[in-house]
């Protein structure tokens, strides 16, 4: 109840650099967490969105600014830093009266309120809330969740986004082709090759496509999820990492290998 019409939202989300996630700008790799939550806080359509970003570590911007301006009238000011000395992550919004702090990464919570009288000639009283959020299982939480309904793309072309990127989700996409080596060629057309699978009663295209498919894990006429515990587990491309993990490739993949003399 404390969230009524924000007026201005100042987000900032800085950390050390990292490796992990460098093949994507600082926008999607942070920024885009605390641009979600800034919607469903303002719940109000995006009128225009001013950006500027800069490569400093990597080819992709490692450093951005966006300033939204919502149709409500909110203007919010998001930063985003994978290139700094501290790691934080705040957002202050401002509406009527009230001044709030979230302190995501301290877990804390500030309220300041406009209170009634005056504390001297001119300047308002104000009543301060301070609050520790602690630790806490979201799954417990008694809320609705969010879901992503599943969802069919039929007709889509190889070119379009949805086959372009990888979707965490329950969609997927149909491509028309016209014959299986069309349908080979698509399925290696991608920057990504965790699992691919084929539906055949033809033992010639069932082989060459375990062959030729440029994924880690192939199936035949069997759903594209999971192996099982003790076989390698792993993609190709876009959709790999370093060694495999399970089996025997396991060993390797949680090893660290040093080599070492010493002289008696």
């Amino acid at each position: 109840d404390i969230l009524q019409e924000p007026l201005f939202i100042e987000s900032v989300r800085i950390a050390p650099f990292k490796p992990r996630g460098t093949d994507v700008n600082v926008v999607l790799d942070l920024m885009i967490h605390d641009i979600e939550i800034i919607q469903h806080i303002v719940k109000s359509p995006v009128e225009r969105v001013d950006a500027i970003g800069a490569p400093v570590f990597t080819t992709e911007e490692d450093i951005a600014n966006a300033r939204i301006l919502f149709k409500s009238g909110c203007v919010a000011n998001v930063t985003a830093s994978r290139i700094s000395l501290k790691s934080e992550r705040k957002m202050r919004i401002f509406q009527r009266d009230t001044y709030i702090t979230l302190d995501f990464q301290n877990r804390k919570l500030l309220v300041a309120q406009k209170g009634n009288g005056e504390l001297f000639p001119g300047v308002p009283n104000v009543r301060v809330d301070e609050r520790e959020l602690g630790e806490a299982d979201a799954l417990r939480s008694d809320t609705e969740g969010y879901y992503m309904t599943p969802a069919l793309f039929s007709d889509s072309l190889p070119g379009m986004r949805i086959n372009r990127e990888e979707i965490f989700g329950p969609v997927a996409s149909i491509i028309r082709v016209k014959n299986y080596d069309e349908a080979l060629a698509t399925a290696n057309d991608t920057a990504f090759g965790l699992s691919a699978g084929i539906a055949t009663t033809s033992l010639k295209h069932a082989t060459h496509f375990k062959r030729h498919v440029q994924a880690g894990m192939v199936m035949v006429n069997l759903p594209t999820a999971g192996v099982d515990y003790h076989v390698p587990f792993g993609g190709r491309k876009g959709s790999s990492y370093g060694p495999r993990e399970q089996g025997r490739y396991a060993q390797e993949f949680f090893t660290i290998v040093k080599t070492a003399y010493t002289l008696a």
